[in-house]
């Protein structure tokens, strides 16, 4: 039996409303920052070693915990969030501003259907996301991973066992997703072996941060 901890990035400048670019490159806020140096310095067990996504928000918030353990971070391939609209499309565009384009897409419901280049659709990511599933028993027990909001929702949807193959259970993955709590830097907690996982919401974990002269919430 071993326990991987899932963690979502910190506040993003997308996440804050500011306007993006290139996806893999979207920084963390300072209040993004403040989160990550949270959640490194409240942690009261060592990680075995971190993982994180290509993209810079998921890397700049692995970075204190690897820092404090004296860890490298390592990226895992396949890690990154999903790109539903062409970058080069909506460069330079809010959250909001690309919210019509982003309801189109899921009302549509496609599973293969992707909008443009560098875009991907629902089946790709579901795939990444068994790809890496499948290789989460080769990582060390207490291994932390940093990694995004709708990635980890799917992770956890493919845990137990819903498909994605069709309209009805891509609507069906959306509601699910919507609902799931999400917020910046909060974290899930998978157990088990050979392939089969339990995964829950790491609750004790910090996920805002402490009131001045409040005590960090310790991670156990």
């Amino acid at each position: 039996m071993k326990t991987i901890t899932l963690v979502r990035h910190g506040e993003s400048e997308a996440n804050a409303g500011l306007a993006s670019g290139d996806p893999a490159s979207i920084p963390l806020t300072a209040r993004g920052i403040a989160q990550a140096e949270h959640w490194a310095r409240a942690m009261d067990w060592q990680p075995a070693q971190v993982f994180s996504s290509h993209y810079v928000r998921a890397q700049h918030t692995a970075a204190p915990c690897a820092a404090r353990w004296q860890l490298p971070v390592q990226t895992i391939e396949n890690l990154h969030e999903f790109v539903t609209l062409p970058p080069d499309e909506v460069a330079g565009t809010t959250n909001l501003a690309r919210k019509p384009l982003i309801d189109a897409y899921w009302a549509r419901a496609e599973p293969g259907h992707c909008t443009g280049p560098g875009a991907e659709s629902f089946l790709a990511l579901a795939g990444r996301v068994d790809q890496v599933r499948a290789r989460l028993e080769a990582l060390p027990d207490r291994s932390v991973v940093f990694g995004h909001g709708m990635w980890l929702a799917m992770l956890v949807w493919r845990c137990m066992g819903f498909p994605v193959d069709s309209t009805r259970a891509m609507q069906a993955f959306r509601a699910f997703q919507l609902g799931l709590p999400m917020p910046n830097c909060c974290s899930y907690a998978l157990h088990g072996s050979d392939g089969h996982w339990a995964i829950r919401f790491a609750a004790a974990l910090p996920r805002e941060l402490p009131t001045p002269g409040e005590q960090a919430v310790q991670i156990q």
